[in-house]
Formats: structure tokens, C-alpha cells, sequence
């Protein structure tokens, strides 16, 4: 499928796998098919938060999350969680777009929805979205079930702010930017793993387009 095709290489673009990382030629490819394809909508999306664009990049998420697509969900609370460009800080209402996020099938979502209930010492609450991110193999979840395998709503001695990996409700807005700082490399480390594995269908993606990108040339 061509446009599925151009799709991969937009994403190949963003990750910097095989090819420079351009998000402004990814941006070109993907965002024809942003409405086609809930994948590439949220790719859009995420492109254009790369680039400082956050206002524009809701329109795409949001078409994205209302055609089912969880990451898309969870990039709208990534947003709210960060205060990204003109966002505000909003953990709450985050809450809801992370759970959307977990419906949807998420993983990543999962860990950072029972990280709320942490923080708000809602032990058995959190230890739902823990297990479920566990059976989803989210590696952050089973690092938490270690962490709370102790605790319950009546013994909730755990704060996210002592865990400099986690958000906090309870520090700085800035907080919440550093720990999905650090949450992201972590996940960029899964990815690139992941991304070797699919080192020949990427490279079969972009062969097609070497006339149009000369860089890719050096592949």
C-alpha cells in the first residue's frame, strides 16, 4: 500500500532510524493521510508538538483518539501533564485522557494512570491499571508492582515526588516535564530495540522513495 508506505517512512524520519531525522519532510508525507489513517493522524500530531506546533497538533489528535487510536489519547494527556507551549498543567483532566488512553488498548497510559493514584494514595486503584499494564508487558508497571507490593489504602506511605522517574502533583509544574523526560528515553531505548527488529521492512519503505530523497542514497 503506497500510502501506508509513506506513512513508515514519515515515522522512519522522526526516529532517525536508517535516515536523518527531518520532521518537517515527515510531516510532508504523513499529513495527506491524517485523516485516512488514525496512525498517521496521531504521527501528525506528534510531529507537530515535535516542532512547537502544540495548537495545531490537537486537531490531529483528537481526530486520532475519536478513531480509537490510544496514543494519540496519550499524547493529548502528555500534553496536559507537561504544559506543553501554551497548555496549562492539568493532572485531572489528564486522568481522563490517560484512562481513554488505557480503553483504547494503551500501555504506556497504564503506568502513568496508576502513577495518579498514587499520588493520591488511591492504593487499590492504582494496582488495577498496574496489573493491567503488567498483562500488557509494560515494563514501568512491573517496576511498580514491585514498588507497592506492600502497600494499601489504609498503609499508603508512597509519594510519586520521592521517585524522580514519576510525575508529582505535589512539586513544581516542571516536574511533570522531567519525568516524562526521562519515562521517554527510557521508552525511546524499547523502541530502538524494537526498531532493529524491523530494520529490513524500513528499509524496503524507503527504498521507493530514494528518487524523491536523495540522503536516502547512503542507506
Amino acid at each position: 500500500n503506497y500510502s501506508k508506505a509513506k506513512v513508515t517512512l514519515a515515522w522512519e524520519l522522526c526516529n532517525g532510524f536508517c535516515i536523518q531525522k527531518d520532521y518537517n519532510k515527515a510531516l510532508e508525507l504523513a499529513e495527506p493521510y491524517a485523516e485516512e489513517y488514525a496512525f498517521a493522524g496521531n504521527l501528525v500530531g506528534s510531529i507537530l508538538i515535535n516542532l512547537k506546533r502544540e495548537k495545531e497538533a490537537v486537531k490531529y489528535l483528537l481526530s486520532a483518539s475519536q478513531k480509537g487510536n490510544s496514543d494519540a489519547s496519550y499524547n493529548i494527556a502528555y500534553l496536559l501533564i507537561t504544559g506543553c507551549g501554551e497548555f496549562t498543567v492539568d493532572y485531572d483532566k489528564a486522568l481522563g485522557w490517560l484512562e481513554l488512553s488505557v480503553e483504547q488498548g494503551g500501555v504506556r497510559s497504564c503506568e502513568f494512570a496508576a502513577l495518579y493514584y498514587l499520588d493520591n494514595n488511591r492504593i487499590d486503584k492504582a494496582r488495577k491499571y498496574i496489573n493491567l499494564g503488567c498483562e500488557r508487558g509494560c515494563e514501568g508497571c512491573f517496576e511498580l508492582r514491585k514498588e507497592i507490593s506492600y502497600l494499601t489504602d489504609s498503609n499508603p506511605f508512597f509519594r510519586i515526588k520521592d521517585n524522580d522517574i514519576h510525575m508529582s502533583k505535589y512539586n513544581s509544574s516542571k516536574y511533570g516535564v522531567t519525568g516524562m523526560k526521562k519515562y521517554t528515553e527510557e521508552q525511546d531505548r524499547i523502541e530502538e530495540e524494537r526498531r532493529r527488529e524491523t530494520r529490513k521492512n524500513a528499509l524496503i519503505c524507503a527504498a521507493g522513495f530514494k528518487s524523491e530523497f536523495p540522503e536516502l542514497e547512503t542507506i
